[in-house]
């Protein structure tokens, strides 16, 4: 079995209520070479979203092969508007809409992608781009840090 790895990153979000489309956060960047594929090529193979205020949001996380161009929006709280060059490098979204809440805090989940994520060859830059892009409208009211993204990858 190929090496799995999960990797995490920590949002830096707002306190007020988002609406749908709107980003969560801001640019995510994941370095995935220490599960780096023999082909430049990695498999996503879940994204976990750890919640502390309990939202259960449905979030789309947008995944981009190369960092993010000036003209693409990624402002916290603001619509998500990618530019057209940054079209070319979306590698996936994952569309997060499982969710478990429990009494203070829950997490949501989108299991068994299995979705093959290619880089520009072997020796190339192993790092995905993300944003998540709210789908409803929820307020991570507890601190500007309620969402930890994790991505669970082999190579």
């Amino acid at each position: 079995m190929d090496k799995m790895t999960t990797i995490s990153k920590t949002t830096s979000n707002s306190t007020q209520a988002y609406s749908s489309g709107d980003v969560v956060g801001g640019k995510m960047t994941f370095d995935l070479s220490a599960i780096r594929g023999d082909k430049g090529a990695i498999e996503l193979d879940s994204v976990v979203i750890q919640d502390k205020s309990t939202q259960g949001a449905d979030l789309d996380l947008v995944l981009f092969t190369e960092d993010i161009s000036t003209g693409t929006t990624l402002t916290d709280n603001s619509a998500f508007a990618p530019a057209d060059a940054d079209l070319a490098n979306v590698a996936a979204v994952v569309s997060v809409t499982s969710h478990a809440a429990f009494s203070a805090n829950g997490v949501s989940q989108a299991n068994d992608l299995k979705k093959p994520i290619k880089f520009g060859g072997p020796n190339s830059d192993m790092t995905l781009y993300g944003v998540l892009v709210s789908r409803g409208t929820p307020t991570y009211s507890g601190s500007t840090n309620e969402l930890t993204v994790n991505l669970a990858a082999r190579g």
